[in-house]
């Protein structure tokens, strides 16, 4: 049985474009806000989430807290892909132990493929 991945992202072409892709490996849903993503992985249950971090309304990281604080959540592995520069550094307050992988955009959907697989369960 293929992986579950949900995909955050606001960019619809880019949604459109890596979900294509990512369909060939894994069952991958979709959604374009946070608060969209959240519903969906609280309803789907993916192996793996992968989020960016800029999107309307939140950002990736409050996203990324209330799916750790969530118990039907906390346990899935999160995969921040973004263009958002090294936010770690820019942000040391952000707890590193939300996510599992970072992959900078523009990214090689081969490195994200590598990326999901390395930390799905």
């Amino acid at each position: 049985m293929s992986k579950k991945v949900l995909f955050i992202d606001d960019d619809i072409v880019l949604q459109e474009v890596v979900g294509r892709l990512l369909k060939s490996k894994f069952n991958v849903v979709s959604a374009n806000t946070g608060q969209k993503g959240i519903e969906k992985a609280i309803q789907f249950q993916p192996d793996v989430i992968v989020l960016d971090i800029i999107l309307p309304n939140e950002n990736g990281w409050e996203v990324a807290e209330t799916l750790k604080k969530d118990p039907r959540t906390k346990s899935i592995p999160i995969v921040v892909a973004s263009g958002a520069g090294s936010f770690f550094e820019d942000n040391p307050h952000i707890e590193k132990s939300l996510i599992a992988e970072y992959v900078r955009k523009p990214y090689d959907v081969d490195e994200l493929v590598t990326a999901i697989n390395k930390v799905a369960q």
